[in-house]
C-alpha cells in the first residue's frame, strides 16, 4: 500500500493533531488574527451587473468585403471587452468621482512592477512609475470589473464593484458606451478603407476599359481603310506591352506585401488586376501563330479578341462600382454589435462584504494550518521514540519492550556475537532483557487462552529493527517454559536461523508442504523443544508456486506436533506473497524498533495486514528506553508450563 493512501495520511493528521496540539492551536490563531485584521478593515462593496447580447461583426456585403474584413467571432469581441486597450479608454471617458475612487480605494496591486522596481532599485536604475491613467486601467481590468458568459449564443454579464453603488453602475455604463463606440468606430473605418481602395480600383478599370475600347477603335478603323479584314496582324507590340504592365503590377504587389497583409484592399486589386492580364495574354497566345519573329494573329480573331477585353473590363467596371454602391447604402443600424438587454441599475443591497469573505477564507487557512503543519512535523519527523510515541501513533497494545543490550557485554558465539536469553550474562541490562521476553511469553499466553493462537506471525516495516531476534528469544523462552516450538524462517534474504541456532532439528519446506506426500516427517523432541523450517532451495517462490491445500495440510501438520508456531518473515511491505498467509496463522505481533520505524512506515504496515485480514495481536518494541514496571507483574509466577503432547 503507497504511504500516500488517503487513509494513511489522515492518520498522520490526526496523530498530529493528538500529539502536537499546542502547535496546532498556536498555528490556528496566527494565521487567523491577521487574516481576520485585514478582513474587518474591508468595506461593504456594491456590485452593478448589465446583461448584454454581443453579435458576431459581420458587417460584410460581398464576398469581397469578406476577404478584406472576415467576420469577428464571439470569441474575438469577449476578447476585446476584456482588452487593455478598452479598459484605458474606459478610463479616459470616467468622470473625476470614478477616477478618485479607482485611485483612493484600489484594490490590485502590481507585485511584478514592484519586484521589477526592486531589481531596479539594485541596480542603481530609477524605478518606472505608472500613471494615474495606467493605474486606473489596472485596477479596472484585475480587481474591479468582471464579464462571464450567461447563456448561449453570446449572452454576456458585464458587473462592476465599488464602495460607492453610484460608481458601480457608472463603470458598467462606462464599458458598454465605449465598446459601442469602438466598434461602430471600427466599422466606419473598415467601409472607409474599403471605400478608398474600390475607388482606386475603379480608376484602374476605367483605364484598362479605355485602353480597350482604343485598341478595338483602332484596329476597326484601319481595317475599313484597307477593307480587307482577313490580313494576318502583328501583334508583338501589344503581347508586350501587357507583359511589361504585369511585371509592373507583380513589383507593386511585392513591395507592398513588405508592410500588408494579403487580406489588404490594395493587394486583394492588384491581384484582380494581374489575373485580368495573365487571361488576357492566354488567350492571345492561344490565338497567335509566331512567324519569322513575329506574333501574327488574323484580322477576324483579333477583333474578337479586342470585343472580348472590351466586355470583360465593362463587367469588372460595374462589379466594382456595384460593390461601392452597397458599402455605401449600409444602414446605421448593422453598426452596432452589442444589444443591452437588461441594462445596470445602482444597486441598493452590497453583497458578501469582501471582509467577511477575507475571515471565511481565514478560518479555512487557519483550519488547514493546524492540521497541515502538526501533520507535516509527523511526516517528515524522526522515528518512533518511545512507547507513549508508539502508544499515540497506533491503538494497538505494546506486548513487550525489550531494552537495548551494550555489545560490549554481548559474548561471541559462532565467531559471531548473538543475543540470546540462554546466555550467562550477569549484567543488569541483560536480567532486563530475559525478564521481558518472559513477559512477553506470559502476555501471549494469557492472549491465547483457548490455544487458538497457535501460529503467530512476526513481520516488520523494514529490516533491522530487531524481528529475527524477538523471534529467536521468544522462540526459548517459551521452550524453557516447556513448550514445543517450531521457527518457520521465511526470509529468503537474510534468514540464517538455523545456523545460528544449531540444532538437530532443522528442515526445509519440502519436507512438510510437498504435493501427494503419504508420510511427513514427526519431529523428535526428545534432545530440544526447539526445531526450525527454511525456505531451503524453494526460495521466494514457494509461496506463489505452492498449492493452498498443500499449505493448509503442512500447516495442520505443524500444529499438531507442536505448541507455537513461530514464522520470521521478512518486511511485508516488501515480501507481497506472504499477504497470503492470512488464512493459516492465527496471530501477528509487528516489530518495532524505537528511533528507527518511522510512524508513516508503521501506519502503512499496519493497514496494509488489516487490508489482508490479519489478525494483529500487538506491537514488540525493540531497543526501548522505557521503564515500565508493569512488565515485570508476571515474575512472580514461576510454575513451567506443562508440555502439550
Amino acid at each position: 500500500m503507497n504511504v500516500f493512501e488517503p487513509k494513511i495520511l489522515l492518520a498522520l493528521a490526526l496523530l498530529g493533531l493528538k500529539r502536537h496540539k499546542l502547535i496546532s492551536i498556536l498555528t490556528f490563531f496566527l494565521i487567523l488574527i491577521p487574516v481576520a485584521i485585514v478582513g474587518l478593515e474591508k468595506k461593504p462593496v456594491y456590485a452593478s451587473k448589465a446583461i448584454v447580447y454581443l453579435k458576431a461583426n459581420n458587417y460584410s456585403t460581398s464576398s469581397l468585403d469578406s476577404r478584406v474584413h472576415p467576420p469577428r467571432s464571439l470569441g474575438i469581441q469577449l476578447a476585446i471587452l476584456k482588452s487593455a486597450y478598452l479598459s484605458s479608454k474606459v478610463v479616459a471617458s470616467l468622470p473625476d468621482k470614478t477616477l478618485r475612487d479607482l485611485e483612493v480605494n484600489a484594490e490590485y496591486t502590481n507585485y511584478e512592477a514592484k519586484i521589477l522596481n526592486l531589481m531596479r532599485s539594485a541596480l542603481g536604475k530609477p524605478p518606472i512609475i505608472d500613471s494615474p491613467q495606467q493605474k486606473a486601467a489596472m485596477e479596472l481590468r484585475n480587481a474591479r470589473m468582471n464579464f462571464k458568459g450567461v447563456g448561449p449564443g453570446g449572452i454576456i454579464q458585464i458587473s462592476a464593484e465599488s464602495q460607492d453603488p453610484k460608481v458601480s453602475r457608472d463603470l458598467v455604463n462606462a464599458y458598454i458606451d465605449v465598446f459601442k463606440e469602438i466598434s461602430s468606430n471600427f466599422t466606419t473605418e473598415q467601409q472607409a478603407d474599403l471605400d478608398k481602395s474600390l475607388s482606386l480600383q475603379i480608376l484602374n478599370a476605367r483605364s484598362l476599359l479605355n485602353k480597350s475600347e482604343r485598341d478595338l477603335d483602332t484596329f476597326q478603323s484601319k481595317n475599313q481603310v484597307k477593307g480587307n479584314d482577313s490580313n494576318q496582324i502583328d501583334v508583338g507590340n501589344y503581347y508586350l506591352e501587357e507583359s511589361s504592365l504585369l511585371s509592373n503590377l507583380k513589383a507593386r504587389r511585392g513591395n507592398l506585401l513588405l508592410t500588408e497583409t494579403e487580406s489588404h484592399p490594395d493587394v486583394i486589386g492588384i491581384n484582380d488586376e494581374i489575373e485580368e492580364i495573365k487571361r488576357k495574354l492566354s488567350t492571345l497566345k492561344h490565338i497567335t501563330s509566331p512567324k519569322g519573329g513575329k506574333i501574327d494573329v488574323s484580322g477576324p480573331e483579333w477583333e474578337n479578341f479586342l470585343v472580348e477585353n472590351v466586355k470583360m473590363d465593362k463587367d469588372l467596371l460595374a462589379e466594382l462600382e456595384q460593390e461601392r454602391s452597397s458599402i455605401r447604402i449600409i444602414s446605421d443600424s448593422n453598426l452596432e454589435n452589442m444589444v443591452v438587454i437588461d441594462p445596470p441599475t445602482v444597486p441598493t443591497v452590497p453583497k458578501m462584504a469582501k471582509g467577511l469573505r477575507v475571515i471565511v477564507l481565514g478560518v479555512f487557512m487557519s483550519f488547514g494550518g493546524a492540521v497541515g503543519l502538526p501533520f507535516l512535523i509527523v511526516f517528515f519527523r524522526k522515528p518512533v521514540l518511545g512507547e507513549d510515541d508508539l502508544t499515540a501513533l497506533s491503538a494497538l497494545p505494546n506486548l513487550a519492550n525489550i531494552p537495548m543490550i551494550p555489545k560490549k557485554i554481548i559474548p561471541k558465539q559462532n565467531r559471531s556475537k548473538i543475543l540470546r536469553v540462554d546466555q550467562p550474562i550477569g549484567a543488569q541490562e541483560f536480567w532486563a532483557f530475559q525478564k521481558s521476553f518472559e513477559t512477553l511469553y506470559f502476555r501471549l499466553r494469557q492472549l491465547s487462552k483457548t490455544e487458538k493462537d497457535q501460529v503467530i506471525f512476526f513481520t516488520s516495516q523494514t529490516s533491522g529493527e530487531g524481528k529475527t531476534l524477538s523471534v529467536t528469544n521468544l522462540a526459548l523462552t517459551m521452550a524453557a517454559w516447556g513448550n514445543r516450538v517450531i521457527i518457520f524462517d521465511t526470509d529468503h534474504v537474510r534468514g540464517k536461523i538455523a545456523e545460528s541456532m544449531n540444532l538437530k532439528n532443522n528442515y526445509t519446506v519440502d519436507a512438510f508442504f510437498t504435493p501427494g506426500q503419504e508420510t511427513p516427517p514427526m519431529i523428535s523432541w526428545d534432545e530440544s523443544n526447539l526445531a526450525t523450517i527454511s525456505l531451503g532451495e524453494r526460495g521466494p517462490d514457494f509461496w506463489r508456486t505452492t498449492d493452498g491445500s498443500v499449505l493448509f495440510k503442512g500447516f495442520e501438520l505443524l500444529r499438531y506436533q507442536a505448541t507455537f508456531i513461530l514464522i520470521d518473515s521478512p518486511p511485508i511491505l516488501a515480501a507481497p506473497d506472504l499477504l497470503s498467509l492470512s488464512s493459516y496463522v492465527d496471530g501477528t505481533i509487528l516489530v518495532i524498533k524505537n528511533n528507527q520505524s518511522l510512524d508513516k512506515e508503521v501506519l502503512q504496515t499496519e493497514s496494509t495486514l488489516k487490508e489482508h485480514h490479519f489478525k494483529i495481536m500487538g506491537t514488540i518494541l525493540n531497543a526501548s528506553k522505557s521503564h515500565n514496571s508493569s512488565y515485570y507483574a508476571a515474575y512472580a509466577y514461576t510454575p513451567k508450563m506443562p508440555v502439550r503432547e
